[in-house]
């Protein structure tokens, strides 16, 4: 029997057993301890009258088991710095995310809840525990690059009652369950390591004008740049502008990472140069479409759109990719984790082409 199918008839059967104690009383008896006759040769029981009532007259204690006292559960691996988990892999056997160092752990700022990795940096060291308890449809990546997605926390009642060793229970999380999108993409891997990054020439924040290693790291909105509008003038303290050509950035994106619109993103159509009127530090950006709420001093990124390609179902995913000063992605933000995803062949598009 295939793996996969083993591993689903295993939860089917547990789910099943667990289910059963609310149907029925269902009580859990020890019996009398005489020895048999030889240790390698038990008894067997008849399927008549007087072996069933044997049982009953061996019994010597019996308890009621209610529904409260069962729990479904997992194999159980504490974060430990140093290690390197897996990750999530919807084409991996089923069963591997339960052996070794797993894709699920059990972590938190007191070891009481449960994550699953989205992505391990390329299968680098973890160093940094997910403490998190993060509902929302955001990824978060943690400074050793991993990214963990919160799954539910065991109370204190139940993880003395059921957790050992070797097993956790398994819970749900309303709030988690709620914020869930079926067909939603919360992490797209590139292969490599956020220090190393892939591809080449890509235009962002973090490679602004071409040069290599020069890059605008705090650009945030200019004074006159207030307001609902679709013509936005940022500037960058340490001149990561200085010498970014006419329309460097014309078909990029614009991201908002700060402020009341935060999570906002625009097509830029066109780009201006910071020079002229402008200080060098500076850059004008005309937008598709309106952005709203916009204050001094918002930070912003600008980066390659990011689109997935060749799903008839899923639909509405958004991300822009983060350019470091190499002119590489080293990471792709999910701006809109989209839906009606399938498992299946897609292909993540990089939008690199600038109208220069």
């Amino acid at each position: 029997m295939a793996t996969s199918s083993l591993v689903n008839f295993s939860t089917y059967a547990a789910n099943s057993f667990r289910a059963a104690f609310a149907v029925a009383p269902t009580y859990l008896y020890v019996g009398g301890s005489s020895p048999w006759t030889s240790e390698n040769a038990p008894p067997t029981e008849s399927d008549n009258v007087v072996s069933y009532h044997k049982i009953w007259d061996n019994m010597a204690g019996l308890i009621r088991v209610s529904p409260s006292d069962v729990a479904v559960g997992i194999d159980r691996t504490d974060w430990i710095t140093g290690l390197v988990y897996a990750h999530y892999d919807d084409s991996a056997l089923m069963a591997s995310t339960h052996t070794g160092n797993g894709s699920v752990v059990l972590a938190g700022s007191i070891d009481r809840d449960v994550y699953i990795c989205l992505d391990n940096n390329d299968d680098t060291l973890s160093t940094s525990k997910p403490i998190h308890r993060n509902y929302t449809k955001k990824s978060i990546r943690e400074s050793d690059g991993y990214i963990w997605k919160y799954l539910y926390s065991i109370s204190d009642y139940d993880f003395i009652k059921f957790a050992t060793k070797d097993i956790i229970p398994v819970r749900s999380s309303g709030r988690v369950i709620e914020e869930a999108q079926d067909g939603a993409i919360y992490n797209v891997l590139l292969g490599n390591t956020i220090a190393t990054g892939t591809g080449s020439n890509y235009r962002g924040t973090g490679f602004s004008n071409g040069t290599n290693l020069v890059g605008a790291s705090n650009a945030t909105f200019k004074a006159d740049s207030s307001g609902t509008r679709t013509s936005i003038i940022f500037e960058d303290s340490g001149n990561g502008f200085s010498h970014t050509p006419d329309n460097y950035f014309s078909n990029s994106v614009l991201y908002i990472t700060s402020g009341l619109s935060s999570g906002s993103m625009r097509r830029i159509i066109n780009s201006d140069a910071g020079s002229g009127t402008y200080n060098p530090s500076t850059v004008s950006v005309d937008l598709n479409a309106n952005l709203s709420s916009i204050a001094i001093g918002d930070s912003v990124t600008i980066g390659p759109e990011v689109t997935i390609e060749n799903d008839t179902r899923g639909q509405l995913f958004s991300g822009i990719g983060i350019v470091n000063g190499e002119g590489k992605i080293n990471e792709i933000v999910s701006t809109f984790n989209g839906l009606g995803y399938a498992n299946g062949n897609m292909s993540v598009n990089v939008n690199g082409n600038y109208n220069v």
